[in-house]
């Protein structure tokens, strides 16, 4: 079994501690991952308003439930799990589409086996911090589908597997979506280039 990092270690710290009496440990988690579930909803939502209203029901959540949570699970990824639930029972609310409408893959477009494994974008992505207004403009007006799994995977660190497990669905299916987020991705930047290019 891997060793676990050290933000795993602490936060198993802090929350015994929290089950022992020591209330200050909650405030702790809070302060400790609060920007990132932030971060991570706003990209779902874009709305700070509302944002900042599920990332205090995801806390609320967490807090509620912390006397059954399970410590052999990575705290960040049970957390952002309930974050996710939280921001797409929001957008159910919002919208009178079926759920499936933005979380489902099977649109029948590319088969899943037919999709390039692509390599993580890491330095395709990075590379345009210079552009970053447009980058962030071009990630906005992906689906929420593809906006949560780039945000879990490129800005808050989570491997596809811990994705897969904070979106509550297949590994397979999460990195379908990975390949076709990525190749959306790129044509969307690169259109957004062409644009600028042939201004």
């Amino acid at each position: 079994m891997a060793k676990p990092d050290s933000n795993y270690t602490e936060d198993t710290v802090l929350i015994e501690a929290y089950r022992s009496g020591n209330e200050a440990a909650f405030k702790q988690l809070l302060d400790k991952h609060i920007g990132s579930v932030y971060a991570f909803v706003f990209q779902l939502l874009r709305d700070r308003t509302v944002a900042e209203d599920i990332v205090q029901e995801t806390f609320i959540k967490a807090w509620r439930h912390l006397d059954r949570y399970d410590t052999a699970r990575p705290f960040r990824t049970w957390l952002f799990a309930i974050a996710k639930n939280a921001a797409y029972d929001w957008l159910k609310k919002k919208r009178s589409l079926p759920f499936s409408a933005f979380v489902d893959d099977t649109d029948g477009s590319v088969p899943f086996e037919s999709i390039p494994d692509l390599e993580p974008l890491p330095d395709e992505f990075l590379m345009r911090a210079d552009a970053s207004t447009e980058l962030a403009v071009v990630i906005a007006a992906l689906p929420e589908k593809y906006r949560a799994l780039i945000a879990l995977v490129y800005q808050e660190g989570f491997s596809l597997h811990e994705a897969a497990e904070i979106l509550q669905e297949p590994y397979n299916t999460v990195k379908s979506r990975h390949q076709r987020s990525i190749l959306e991705l790129r044509n969307r930047l690169k259109g957004a280039s062409d644009r600028v290019d042939g201004a």
